[in-house]
């Protein structure tokens, strides 16, 4: 899991720097499911791009 994804997930609302209509909220599991699968699908075409190389 990438660093800012962990983060997010341990500290969803810790951004005070953002407006309270923008303030992050934590992540529904849905969007966690979602994150993570992508994350999976970056780190499979990377590894099969440097494999055939």
């Amino acid at each position: 899991m990438t660093t800012y994804i962990r983060n997010y997930l341990d500290h969803p609302s810790e951004d005070t720097n953002l407006p309270s209509s923008k303030s992050r909220n934590s992540p529904t599991p849905e969007e966690i499911s979602q994150s993570i699968e992508n994350v999976m699908k970056i780190l499979k075409n990377n590894f099969q791009a440097k494999k055939s190389k």
